[in-house]
């Protein structure tokens, strides 16, 4: 028996404050609709503000609250005005989306400094500056946050043409692991979402350019149309609406390892019951055991990690609810689950950055697990494996 949840269902985020920046055109206009009609209230940021007021007239039509700021990224004081006007208006924000940014299509023989500097200052100095000042609000208020950093595919793999920005996209993917790891234990979870390619007026000169149409024609599904792009747009927007707020408080209701069907902007996520019941379980565990203990600085050792007492008793509590060493063969004390299970409990895990620890599903311990149960042998077994899947140790000499 199979369930089905529709994209409304999963995506609430009423009670936030999102604030967008870029949000006149392309994709940040279609995140803060989306955030917008999914119940958050959004602060609209860009330089141009005749689109900023029409858009929030349009949020406000469809029953939604959205302000206006005009601001430059690049300067500093109308950030700091921007934040404040978002506090005044609606309270901390909860949810910071860096998404504006630049392009440009010089070769690097040609490409000029003021060119490289305007691109790196916008695509990456911004971003991290934004976050920056998002997050100290965040810890001052005490107000667990997400924020969301804008990267691209061409951070992981540069085109001619785009140095300057394939650089700056890959400094937003280091940016974001740096910022991640050092916010966690402060309640502020950061992460990035790296699009692919849909037709905006930031990219639409490259996309039409020779270069821009090899990339067209590799697109398995045929090329970017226009009247394609904005259903496009409303169904990557929602999924990754849904991972903005859920990244605020861990992947939270975003379904992982299922089947998901884009149909005209809306998706339906089907599951098994019993992974379901698995994934609940999961979520109950996590909320009650790991939640708490990752929200208490007093829990924390000089080095900012849950302390080992604390995590040892937790993980007792994991072995003895049957929520251990998923990936694991049930010979050797793990859950003998296929990987679509794994996904489901990963998932759930991972919404605290200790949840994997405390089920025993976290890297490098999962994949010495699974490779040893493929290819390792009996005597291997015993010796390496089993050690490891009871939480013993994580490596033997």
């Amino acid at each position: 028996m199979e369930r089905a949840m529709k994209a409304a269902d999963v995506f609430d985020m009423k009670g936030e404050v999102a604030l967008v920046t870029g949000a006149s055109s392309g994709l940040g206009l279609r995140f803060a609709e989306v955030l917008a009609a999914n119940g958050a209230r959004v602060v609209l940021v860009a330089r141009r503000a005749e689109r900023l007021g029409a858009l929030k007239d349009k949020i406000a039509a469809a029953g939604g609250r959205a302000m206006a700021v005009e601001a430059d990224v690049l300067d500093r004081r109308a950030m700091e005005r921007a934040f404040d006007a978002a506090e005044k208006a609606f309270g901390t924000v909860s949810v910071l989306v860096n998404n504006a940014g630049i392009a440009h299509t010089d070769r690097v023989l040609d490409l000029s400094e003021d060119i490289w500097r305007s691109v790196l200052a916008t695509n990456l100095d911004a971003v991290f500056f934004w976050a920056q000042e998002g997050a100290r609000r965040m810890v001052a208020a005490a107000k667990p946050g997400a924020i969301i950093n804008i990267a691209s595919v061409v951070g992981f793999g540069v085109s001619k043409g785009i140095a300057a920005y394939a650089v700056a996209k890959a400094g937003v993917v280091q940016a974001t692991k740096a910022l991640s790891v050092e916010l966690a234990a402060r309640g502020v979870r950061v992460n990035a979402i790296a699009p692919g390619w849909f037709i905006t007026e930031i990219n639409e000169d490259f996309l039409r350019s020779e270069k821009g149409e090899e990339i067209r024609r590799g697109i398995p599904l045929g090329p970017l149309r226009r009247e394609r792009r904005s259903r496009r747009r409303a169904s990557v927007a929602r999924l990754q609406g849904g991972s903005l707020h859920d990244r605020r408080d861990g992947p939270g209701r975003w379904r992982a390892g299922r089947a998901v069907a884009l149909r005209d902007a809306a998706m339906d996520f089907t599951i098994p019951a019993e992974l379901d019941d698995l994934r609940r379980r999961t979520r109950a565990f996590i909320d009650e055991h790991v939640i708490p203990l990752e929200a208490d600085p007093k829990n924390y050792d000089v080095y900012e990690n849950i302390r080992l007492d604390l995590l040892e008793t937790v993980r007792a509590k994991a072995k003895a609810a049957g929520l251990w060493a998923p990936q694991a063969p049930k010979e050797f004390g793990g859950m003998g689950l296929p990987m679509v299970a794994w996904a489901v409990i990963y998932e759930e895990a991972n919404r605290s950055i200790f949840g994997p620890n405390t089920m025993n599903c976290h890297a490098p311990d999962d994949g010495n697990m699974n490779l040893l149960a493929k290819v390792g042998a009996p005597a291997q077994k015993e010796m390496w494996l089993r050690p490891v899947v009871e939480g013993g140790c994580a490596r033997r000499s």
